[in-house]
């Protein structure tokens, strides 16, 4: 494993343990942006995603775990699985790929690409719920 991919699997260990937010103050640039499919840039959104997070899942959270990786310089595409439930117990097991650039030790853009369909099902009604008058 390289470098690189060491440095964006404990990132994706600190986004499991201690939320999307922390994780990426911890690991990200002063400048890091978080892209998602669907919702564009999220970077400023992170503070209210983590807390509406918390609201929704259970006391384990987003738990996201790296299935593969293929790097090539500061470059980091990732296959990772969600492995999270809603309050209510229903599961949400999610692929997500996300394309990582880093310099040097952080991470300077993150893209998120996932099954979209499937998490408006799930966790759609949920999240708008939960992000509601958080701005």
């Amino acid at each position: 494993m390289s470098d690189t991919e060491s440095r964006v699997n404990a990132f994706f260990a600190d986004v499991s343990a201690k939320g999307m937010e922390a994780a990426l103050q911890l690991h990200g640039s002063k400048d890091v942006s978080w892209w998602i499919c669907g919702m564009g840039d999220v970077t400023g959104q992170l503070p209210h995603l983590s807390a509406a997070f918390t609201k929704i899942f259970d006391a384990r959270g987003m738990v996201i775990t790296p299935q593969r990786m293929i790097s090539k310089g500061d470059f980091v595409t990732v296959e990772a699985l969600t492995d999270c439930a809603m309050r209510d117990g229903t599961p949400y097991r999610n692929t997500i790929s996300y394309w990582i650039e880093l310099s040097g030790d952080k991470i300077v853009s993150l893209r998120e690409y996932f099954d979209s369909a499937y998490g408006q099902q799930i966790i759609g009604a949920a999240l708008a719920e939960a992000m509601s008058g958080q701005h």
